[in-house]
């Protein structure tokens, strides 16, 4: 069939929805077919959906507490993985490893808004010893617009409640 013949013998027929082409006199068909939205399931072998992370909101540090501390805590409690995913929060002093200062730290006060608080932490096994290796670097901003950052070497000191939302990477069984 021709281009030009097929304009004249097939039409489409509805509006939004999905149509169905039918031929010229009969009956105009429409047919609705559900589309289904989002990612497929990732079910296991007997049904069961399988959620290795999970993301959990701590409300971790009050006024005056140590933000770093608490995630390290969580960190050693369990058997689990955890990842730092965000955070927001004010901080008063924060302890910073610095490299251009030949490995020495730098210590900040004042009133920071928290930009980016990120890291992780791992266990593992090894001849029988459960190790726990990581690091956590945060990037700051005071009132003024000045922006300080680097890898976390001491304490994390909350000027407001923060709030940490950390992955949990369960380990399998």
């Amino acid at each position: 069939m021709a281009a030009s013949d097929a304009s004249s013998d097939y039409r489409m027929t509805g509006s939004a929805q999905p149509a169905v082409a039918t031929q010229s006199g009969a009956a105009p068909a429409v047919t609705t077919l559900k589309k289904k939205r989002g990612r497929p399931r990732n079910n296991g072998p007997n049904g069961s959906v399988d959620t290795p992370i999970s993301a959990e909101p701590i409300s971790s540090a009050a006024p005056s507490h140590d933000v770093s501390m608490k995630v390290l805590s969580l960190a050693q409690q369990g058997s689990q993985s955890i990842c730092i995913l965000s955070a927001n929060g004010v901080i008063s002093r924060v302890t910073l490893c610095q490299t251009d200062t030949c490995g020495g730290t730098s210590t900040f006060e004042g009133r920071y808004d928290i930009l980016t608080f990120t890291g992780s932490f791992v266990h593992s096994e090894t001849g029988g010893m459960r190790n726990l290796s990581g690091a956590m670097s945060v990037s700051l901003i005071s009132p003024e617009g000045r922006v300080i950052g680097g890898q976390i070497d001491g304490q994390l000191v909350a000027a407001s409640p923060v709030q940490i939302v950390v992955g949990c990477i369960l380990p399998e069984n």
